[in-house]
């Protein structure tokens, strides 16, 4: 009996051992992955300064970009701390992007701007800890135009922001995950689908303009946008208190947005209240640059999508009305 319960407790001991060897092992590949420089191309891309490009740019930006790099209250878009980020992952900063040759993006060319958004990888090869966005070259001018106007949000600011440290959990899980890997994507040649309320549009909103999907899909893979649960919401994030806040499903499941009709999306996204005029919950973002055909667009193809149930936690979306649409 000494002699089983002996080599049961030295396989016990290996077995920890080879596990604890194992995990160092993953934390030190994710440490070599996120130090390393990566490679992406430039894409030939420059600023459409044309007043319509410059005001698709406008919409674009306030409705994606603005909410991170312009801290609340601010008049520029300096930078800020990212707060909605999980503790567990450390702490993150989005940079200057004002027109300040040093701290800002004024010395940087187009075609390294264009890099950012499509690639995530800045000037120096380092994986930028962003989303990127496989929105059409004219939608990449129109963004860079927008960033080149004399919009006040723009003008120079020498405030730099701390370099963002993500804990050794966080770039273990996030290299593992594939979060950091450079997206797979052309440098140029990608078309804006026409503008009309159709399911490719919304789709084009939905996944590389907006990044909806990436928000209201639980995960940090970077193929999870195309997977099962994509849309069903459970992204965790930190609300002001320090709590934690799962996103909600956008999937038409009873769940999600079942009972939604466009005028409910469109109030959601636009304005930022349910349909019984409560607000929505941060970090979700103020779309007020969509217009008509940008609502119905998402509203066709969200209801397109597979209906799938909010995961365990996930808040439903509430004051909806049943609508015969």
């Amino acid at each position: 009996m000494k002699r089983s319960t002996s080599r049961l407790f030295v396989w016990s001991a290996r077995l920890a051992a080879a596990l604890v060897l194992a995990l160092g092992a993953v934390v030190l590949y994710a440490n070599i992955v996120w130090s390393r420089p990566v490679s992406a191309p430039r894409p030939p891309i420059v600023a459409d300064t044309s007043p319509a490009a410059v005001a698709r740019g406008a919409a674009i930006f306030h409705s994606t970009c603005e909410v991170c790099h312009r801290a609340a209250g601010a008049e520029r878009a300096s930078g800020a701390q990212l707060t909605e980020a999980p503790a567990f992952l450390g702490t993150f900063h989005a940079p200057n992007i004002t027109s300040d040759p040093a701290a800002g993006i004024g010395a940087m060319a187009d075609e390294d701007i264009a890099r950012v958004i499509r690639f995530g990888v800045g000037v120096h090869g380092e994986r930028r800890l962003m989303p990127t966005y496989a929105m059409g070259d004219a939608d990449v001018a129109a963004v860079l135009g927008f960033l080149r106007s004399a919009d006040p949000m723009f003008r120079p600011d020498p405030q730099t922001q701390p370099v963002s440290r993500p804990s050794v959990l966080g770039k273990t899980l996030l290299v593992v995950a594939g979060a950091m890997a450079v997206p797979r994507r052309p440098a140029s040649g990608v078309a804006v689908p026409a503008k009309a309320d159709s399911v490719a549009y919304g789709r084009y909103l939905a996944h590389d303009v907006f990044d909806c999907v990436g928000c209201h899909t639980p995960g940090y893979s970077e193929s999870k946008v195309s997977g099962p649960d994509a849309f069903s919401g459970g992204a965790e994030f930190r609300d002001p208190s320090g709590g934690t806040l799962l996103s909600k499903n956008l999937t038409p499941h009873e769940t999600g947005l079942a009972h939604y009709d466009r005028d409910d999306l469109g109030r959601a996204l636009r304005k930022g209240q349910r349909p019984d005029g409560t607000p929505l919950s941060t970090p979700m973002p103020v779309f007020a640059g969509l217009d008509d055909v940008d609502v119905s667009a998402l509203y066709t193809y969200l209801r397109s999508v597979p209906a799938r149930p909010a995961p365990k936690g996930a808040e439903t979306p509430r004051g909806a009305r049943v609508s015969a649409k």
